[in-house]
């Protein structure tokens, strides 16, 4: 069995769902909850366990399909500026490993990835997560840690990893019709009437 980005993100998501239910469920119930507020929740990118809270949100304020998925796939415009933030931050966790666990970073090293530019790469709009993204097989020889962060490269691998894939949203919301619906798990979680309600009074108006 082959496993590409939009899968493994649906596969994050079920076991999000029906595994981790209680965290859901505590995050849901903050949001019902009035000193609560202004409340933020978010990720570097919410494509996962942040994009399926908001997914949950919306679909307990009545929201349809269409508006749900449309929100999901928002972070696509975002994805370059992600995959940078992520590249930048790999770079700066192997400069500390090297500068305070020299031996550490050294064992380590061969699996430090180069990071290169496709610029052959359609776009997003070209890609539906179908494919998985090609292997990373370049190694940086070098022992020691590189001294620029590689903001102007962009592995391709790493840049598909950082968007949303249709496919994984449309995935989800076919599992949760799957259990009666949106309502119906968050019932099932105990998320109910008098939870939605409150969470109705809060966010609508």
């Amino acid at each position: 069995m082959e496993i590409n980005a939009a899968s493994h993100l649906a596969a994050v998501n079920r076991t999000v769902l029906f595994v981790n239910s209680d965290e859901l469920l505590r995050a849901l119930l903050a949001l019902t909850e009035e000193e609560n507020y202004p409340l933020v929740f978010g990720c570097v990118a919410g494509k996962d366990r942040t994009g399926l809270l908001s997914c949950l949100i919306l679909s307990a304020l009545g929201c349809d399909r269409e508006t749900i998925v449309h929100d999901y796939l928002k972070t696509n415009e975002a994805a370059r500026h992600i995959d940078a933030c992520n590249q930048v931050a790999q770079h700066l966790w192997w400069e500390q490993l090297a500068a305070e666990a020299p031996s550490k970073w050294q064992r380590m090293q061969p699996t430090l990835p180069k990071l290169h530019f496709d610029a052959t790469w359609p776009g997003l709009e070209a890609d539906d997560g179908s494919t998985p993204p090609p292997l990373r097989e370049d190694l940086r020889p070098e022992l020691e840690a590189p001294k620029e962060p590689p903001n102007q490269e962009e592995a391709l691998a790493v840049l598909q990893g950082s968007v949303a894939y249709l496919g994984t949203l449309e995935y989800t919301l076919d599992l949760l019709d799957s259990e009666g619906g949106a309502l119906a798990y968050l019932d099932s979680i105990g998320f109910g009437g008098p939870e939605l309600e409150k969470l109705l009074a809060i966010l609508t108006v």
